[in-house]
């Protein structure tokens, strides 16, 4: 009897302490899961946004490109000319055949130097094709540009439609994009339209961005009731009407985030945005066991060393239990209050017999569960400070990933406009000389032509009549000057691009700030122009002397376009609240101020008249994806890797003070000189100068 009570106490106390332990480890890595995937599902939404975000930019940025391709060549005189003759010309006429001959080279060499544009065509306003370079064949037949049918209705008759649809000739995907070409006087005469390769978007799109092994972002429009792929899947993946939660708020004109199962039946973490610009769904995918795979590890983690514990806490309540003689209501009463939870309970130890010796060991066992258990808490909090130091060290990494990305295509991008553009514009400039020349040398033969043969046959004085050939005369030579000055004036531009696109550069080297800066307001000069609603924007530049200074001058160009943007942003909004009269006496304005201070040291402040930022926003506005932007307007990482360009790569300092109403202000402080520890010969040489 008494060898059966003691059985049946050693297993009630391994039975208690194996339930008490087994929860408490269960609860503490269910708690920890689940505080992870929330964090974890805060970071993917981050990400996808940021994705979702940079893929629009890049295809609008794409798009815009092709617009101004299309528009840019539907102003040659040379088409416009060519499409007058078509279409007032007998086609038996040697002049329509001459001008159909030229207009096709020009658009074939356009198309062969564009490899966007997939066919080029020349059509009425109703959709007959006049012409088409690639496609000869359809020319006289009816054309439609998706729906409806005609290319520009009669209150948009100057706009530029880029439409997405079903092709009725191939069956797949297409967007053509569309413009007006008028006459001298401004009358329409017929329609410049394209169709583009879709291929450098699905390349564009197909980039997952760095969202894993499993992360995807593509784009869907819809043709009637079903979705179809455009670019970054496949079309077969779509067809049949394939539908998730993601697409269909997406092409329901919705922005969001959510956890669904996508076309394929996976379950997913998306984010979905509608991009009204291209008519299109944009979203960004990534699988959920992926994504949520280190919350479950965590939770595997704490288990296991769970387990550990328990079993070692098993052991010594085995090891002292089985020295249990007989039970004790005290030791009774306080092993109940240790089941419940109660791990500080103790029993005093009166007696040095065998009843103390057991309460004595009690006390010890109640100290060992109480150092487990505390143990174990304190490896959950530091796995816990694990995980966010990574998370943190994250979100660094990705920002710095998608500013070095960033700044490598927008870098490439304006190198080649710079580059394609200097071409003609030196090809026009050289030759405008010799034009001149030819020009004056025309205008002399013509000159003694008269002295000798004052009195010229009727057929030659009806012709100088037809052509004013006294106002040709006079008017030449200023057409001359004047196209003299524009290719000047395309020049100083496409150096401007140049000097901006060493944006990407992260070498140290010398450079001049003032460059720098008018480089970027050149770039920027679209957005201080005067637009409907918005006035003008005045610039007061305050340069002082600055000897040239040791900088990456790209990075430093960024900074300055960053915070010129911001200013504008502001500028307008402020604008938009205020009536024309207090507009009028109050314009905006954003005055630079450069100068030396201390030394060795230069200072840029950058001041707006603009809307100015809140006092409890101030503190914030440096810290990374921080943004008080509308969404799709901003990601937040702009002034934050600003900041990091200024105080860390330069050892510079960079603070703002603002006024709401008022405007704001950002000051910029550089050292002359970084110290690089990289060898750079002409750098030692600038320095023993200085």
């Amino acid at each position: 009897m008494p060898l059966q009570n003691r059985k049946s106490l050693l297993t009630k106390l391994v039975l208690s302490f194996s339930v008490l332990s087994a929860t408490v480890v269960g609860v503490v890595a269910t708690a920890a899961q689940l505080q992870a995937q929330k964090v974890l599902l805060e970071d993917i939404r981050d990400r996808l946004t940021v994705a979702t975000s940079l893929k629009s930019y890049q295809l609008e940025e794409w798009q815009n490109n092709q617009l101004r391709d299309v528009l840019l060549t539907s102003k040659q005189p040379l088409l416009r000319e060519a499409v007058a003759v078509l279409l007032t010309v007998n086609p038996d006429e040697p002049a329509y055949r001459e001008a159909d001959r030229t207009l096709k080279e020009y658009l074939v060499d356009w198309t062969a130097a564009k490899p966007n544009m997939r066919d080029i065509r020349i059509t009425t306003n109703g959709g007959f094709v006049i012409l088409a370079a690639n496609t000869p064949e359809i020319e006289g037949k009816f054309r439609p540009l998706g729906s409806p049918t005609t290319y520009f209705p009669p209150e948009a008759a100057e706009t530029i439609i880029p439409t997405f649809y079903i092709s009725k000739a191939t069956g797949q995907a297409a967007i053509t994009l569309a413009t007006p070409i008028f006459d001298d006087t401004g009358v329409k005469m017929a329609a410049l339209t394209v169709d583009l390769q879709l291929a450098e978007i699905d390349a564009l799109i197909r980039n997952n961005t760095g969202l894993g092994d499993t992360g995807a972002t593509y784009l869907v429009g819809t043709s009637g009731d079903n979705a179809v792929s455009i670019a970054g899947e496949g079309e077969a993946e779509l067809a049949g009407g394939a539908m998730s939660l993601g697409i269909e708020r997406a092409i329901s004109r919705q922005d969001g985030f959510a956890l669904y199962r996508n076309y394929a039946g996976i379950p997913v973490i998306g984010v979905y945005r509608w991009l009204p610009d291209q008519n299109l769904a944009l979203l960004a995918e990534i699988s959920q066991v992926e994504a949520l795979a280190p919350a479950r590890e965590l939770a595997g983690n704490i288990i296991g060393i769970g387990i550990v514990s328990v079993g070692v806490l098993l052991v010594g309540v085995y090891l002292l239990s089985r020295n249990i003689v007989r039970p004790i209501e005290a030791i009774g009463i306080a092993a109940k209050k240790l089941a419940a939870g109660d791990l500080g309970q103790t029993v005093p130890v009166t007696t040095e017999d065998e009843v103390g010796l057991l309460a004595h060991t009690f006390n010890q066992m109640a100290v060992q569960l109480k150092t487990a258990f505390e143990e174990l808490e304190n490896r959950v909090r530091e796995r816990t400070s694990e995980l966010e130091t990574t998370l943190t060290q994250l979100k660094n990494t990705q920002a710095q990933m998608i500013h070095s990305e960033k700044m490598s295509s927008l870098g490439q991008l304006v190198a080649g406009i710079a580059h394609e553009i200097n071409n003609p514009a030196s090809f026009i400039h050289g030759n405008l000389i010799h034009a001149q020349t030819y020009v004056e040398d025309l205008f002399a033969f013509v000159k003694l032509y008269e002295e000798y043969y004052p009195q010229p046959v009727s057929a030659i004085e009806e012709r100088g009549i037809a052509i004013d050939w006294e106002f040709l005369q006079q008017d030449l030579p200023k057409m001359l000057a004047s196209m003299q000055t524009g290719s000047e004036r395309i020049r100083e531009i496409v150096r401007s691009l140049r000097n901006f696109s060493r944006m990407d550069e992260s070498e140290i080297k010398l450079a001049d700030i003032h460059e720098g800066i008018n480089s970027t307001l050149m770039i920027l000069q679209h957005r201080l122009n005067a637009k409907p609603g918005q006035p003008a924007i005045k610039t007061i530049r305050d340069y002082g002397e600055l000897p040239q200074v040791e900088c990456c001058p790209g990075a430093l160009n960024q900074v300055f376009m960053n915070i010129l943007n911001n200013a504008i942003d502001a500028i307008e909004e402020k604008t938009e609240r205020l009536t024309p009269e207090e507009v009028e006496l109050s314009p905006g304005c954003i005055k630079i101020r450069t100068r030396t201070i201390a030394e060795k040291w230069i200072q840029i402040a950058i001041a707006d008249n603009g809307s100015g930022i809140p006092n409890e926003v101030l503190p914030h506005i440096f810290d990374p994806f921080f943004t008080t932007k509308a969404i799709g307007k901003g990601t937040g990482m702009g002034m934050s890797i600003g900041y990091r360009i200024i105080t860390e790569r330069h050892k510079g300092k960079l603070h703002c003070t603002s006024s709401l109403e008022k405007g704001t202000e950002f000051i910029i402080e550089i050292p002359l000189h970084q110290f690089s520890n990289t060898s750079n010969p002409r750098l030692d040489r600038a320095n023993k100068l200085v």
